[in-house]
């Protein structure tokens, strides 16, 4: 007699036991999955399964019947403008689609169907693109080609899109310290820009340390001749650069290098940088020096022996240069100090006879004021006596 236990598939998700193999490994169950009719609506497709392995395709609208079968809805896959579908089927081949485009998952001959985005260019920007190919002998070969926008980029399936790794500011840095291969990119800007970097611990010949503050700017004139030449341009001008202002601050005092700081704004003053730059297919446009900071005890010192210098530039009662006092030598006339008159004395040989005639002036003046004292001291005692 038949028997009346339970089969142990009713229930039962039938593709639980292939989860573990690829899907290239897959097939379907030999058991009765679905008795019935079934539906599949217009816009839709299925696939059929039977015992023995084989599959049907069916387009909706359709009314099967079902016995002894399986009914799986296949997905349906659909890329917009900037989209575009990358199939990849068993036989190992990649079928590109750009957009719009629509397709129904094959699970006899596909593997899978993605949805990727296609790569939107500014005029400002391009992409570098490597493609595989065969040269004249046969043998595999790159080919490397540059994509300027603005443009609308799709790959092929034997292309693939280069990323830059250059050195650059880490997520929890500041804008002048800069970190090998921070700054990942595929899209590479071909207009001016501009970088911050501080030359640390630098020494003049007087062994004083300092900081200098620069500001670079450069533009990309060879795309081709940057790429055979260096991996990373920013870690080139950053060495570049510190060369330089080593180079110079080697060479002058510290105080020097105080009079001498409007040289940093000069492109003459960078030699090694505007080679480099040169040789990598940049150019660099302009260096900004920002400033310079020392040790605290030398900034100190400094900003103290300024500040006088900047009361007496801005203050508004200031006398002209003609009339100004000497700082070493006190004066008592307001026209000049003792050492300007003593020069004009000096140069001219000879008293003049305007000066003598004061010199008696002063003199009797004096002589005047000596004798009030001692008369009022006189009659003060004479008073005193006869009190």
């Amino acid at each position: 007699c038949p028997s009346t236990a339970p089969s142990p598939w009713i229930g039962r998700d039938p593709t639980a036991d292939f989860a573990g193999l690829p899907l290239s490994s897959r097939s379907p169950p030999t058991l009765v999955m679905t008795f019935g009719s079934k539906t599949v609506r217009e816009g839709e497709r299925a696939c059929v399964w039977s015992r023995d392995g084989s599959a049907r395709l069916v387009d909706g609208p359709r009314r099967l019947f079902l016995c002894l079968q399986r009914l799986e809805v296949l997905p349906k896959h659909s890329a917009g403008n900037v989209e575009y579908l990358e199939v990849r089927r068993r036989d190992g081949t990649v079928i590109i689609l750009p957009g719009p485009a629509a397709r129904f998952f094959d699970p006899v001959e596909d593997i899978s169907v993605h949805v990727r985005e296609a790569r939107l260019i500014d005029a400002s920007e391009a992409l570098v693109v490597y493609r595989h190919t065969a040269n004249k002998v046969g043998e595999p070969h790159v080919e490397r080609r540059v994509v300027l926008g603005p443009a609308r980029f799709i790959p092929s399936a034997d292309e693939w899109v280069h990323e830059f790794e250059w050195s650059g500011v880490p997520q929890d840095g500041s804008k002048t310290t800069y970190q090998p291969k921070a700054l990942r990119f595929t899209k590479l800007r071909v207009i001016p820009a501009s970088a911050y970097h501080n030359v640390s611990e630098v020494r003049t010949n007087d062994d004083t340390l300092i900081t200098v503050k620069l500001m670079l700017f450069f533009e990309l004139r060879d795309v081709e001749k940057m790429l055979d030449a260096t991996n990373d341009p920013i870690g080139d001008f950053i060495n570049a650069a510190s060369a330089d202002v080593i180079a110079f601050c080697a060479g002058v005092s510290y105080e020097t290098f105080l009079n001498e700081t409007h040289r940093l704004n000069e492109l003459d003053t960078f030699a090694q940088l505007c080679v480099r730059a040169q040789h990598i297919g940049y150019d660099i446009t302009k260096v900004v020096f920002r400033g310079f900071q020392a040790g605290a005890k030398l900034q100190a010192r400094r900003l103290a022996g300024a500040a006088p210098r900047q009361r007496e530039r801005c203050s508004p009662h200031r006398p002209p240069a003609s009339t100004r006092r000497c700082t070493t030598t006190p004066s008592r006339s307001a026209r000049g100090c003792g050492c300007s008159r003593r020069r004009r004395r000096r140069s001219s040989g000879r008293r003049t006879r305007r000066s003598l005639p004061r010199r008696g002036v002063r003199r009797s003046r004096r002589s005047s004021r000596r004798g009030r004292r001692s008369s009022g001291r006189s009659s003060r005692w004479c008073r005193s006596r006869r009190s």
